[in-house]
């Protein structure tokens, strides 16, 4: 009986406030190019955030250098609003490209612009900038996983513009120190 007590209290526990949650589906909608049918992004395990992205060519990465290298997906992030009530911020559908890490680890070759932006309205092909940052130059086969997708929901922003004077009145612990303005 202790026992099951106690896994009452840990499950309860572990439970957040509902208010805390934010509940969202999105459809997205995905194809490749002719003859890519077998370059469909995947998941290594079922509860993996990011789903692999496969290169469509095959291409050598040199020391030093950066590639586009086109994976033969494209998607289109239907642009849902979420919360049609006005009480929550609307949220948009993003979907980042982001280095894989085992690639950086063992060959030192990362996504460029980590995370790389896919907009909601882009449907061509995603393409990834990698960097080789490593010693040797990395040959790249078809189907290769080369980076991972990963979607997001960002916060519809609107900005409130306000004069420099009233700017200057919000008074926060950092301020506008930057750049190494904490001693570390």
């Amino acid at each position: 009986m202790a026992q099951s007590n106690t896994s009452e209290a840990i499950t309860t526990s572990l439970v957040a406030p509902a208010s805390i949650y934010v509940r969202a589906y999105a459809e997205i909608k995905i194809t490749t190019l002719p003859d890519c049918l077998d370059l469909m992004p995947t998941q290594g395990h079922a509860s993996d955030i990011g789903y692999d992205l496969k290169s469509r060519k095959e291409l050598v990465l040199d020391p030093t250098k950066t590639l586009m290298v086109p994976t033969g997906v494209r998607i289109y992030l239907a642009p849902n609003r979420y919360d049609t009530e006005g009480a929550l911020p609307t949220f948009v559908m993003e979907a980042q490209v982001r280095s894989r890490s085992g690639l950086a680890a063992k060959s030192g070759v990362m996504v460029l612009n980590s995370p790389g932006t896919i907009d909601p309205d882009y449907t061509g092909e995603i393409q990834v900038i990698l960097y080789n940052a490593g010693p040797k130059p990395l040959a790249i086969q078809r189907g290769d996983r080369i980076a991972q997708l990963v979607f997001n929901l960002v916060p519809e922003i609107k900005f409130q513009y306000l004069s420099n004077l009233d700017f200057d009145q919000i008074i926060t612990v950092r301020g506008a120190g930057g750049f190494g303005s904490t001693g570390n």
